[in-house]
């Protein structure tokens, strides 16, 4: 059972589904306005110059065993243990994906899938605002979002000031 804003109670299990899926997507969908950074590599700024060269084998493994054990995969159903038990076999193909995604203007759809899932946060929830939603990402995504954050780790004392955090 869940109740909307309006008083309306739902019983029926797509009902439901309709008022989260519903309640959740009005949530997210507003555009946010990301702030416009040009980060040039030059002499005046070398750490910048690391942003743009290739991973490597060295790079992604690092990111690949900083990454927590035992967590929900994402849509893909493929948990991090996966690239480690297999890196031998996988590690040209993952070192050329990653590679491909860096030079890339668009990140594929596919590969920052999400699955949302909602977590109560009571014991009996009535409202959406009784749920905590957490998303599940694939582990491709989050190994390649992992060294893009250890490579912006490197300039972030040069962009962001001493009051702020990062």
């Amino acid at each position: 059972m869940i109740t909307t804003a309006d008083g309306v109670i739902h019983t029926a299990q797509p009902s439901i589904r309709s008022v989260l899926y519903d309640y959740y997507k009005n949530l997210y969908t507003e555009p946010l306005a990301a702030p416009s950074i040009n980060i040039q590599a030059s002499q005046n700024n070398p750490p910048s110059a690391t942003l743009t060269t290739p991973l490597t084998t060295q790079n992604i493994l690092a990111a690949i065993k900083a990454s927590p054990l035992n967590k929900s995969p994402g849509a893909d159903g493929i948990p991090v243990e996966f690239y480690i038990a297999f890196w031998s076999i996988i590690e040209r193909e993952m070192v050329e994906i990653m590679n491909a995604l860096m030079t890339s203007s668009v990140i594929p759809s596919d590969i920052c899938l999400g699955i949302m899932v909602l977590i109560p946060k009571i014991p009996c929830p009535k409202t959406a605002l009784d749920y905590r939603p957490i998303i599940l990402l694939n582990s491709d995504y989050k190994i390649f979002m992992r060294c893009m954050k250890t490579r912006l780790s490197t300039i972030f004392p040069h962009i962001i000031g001493p009051h702020q955090q990062c």
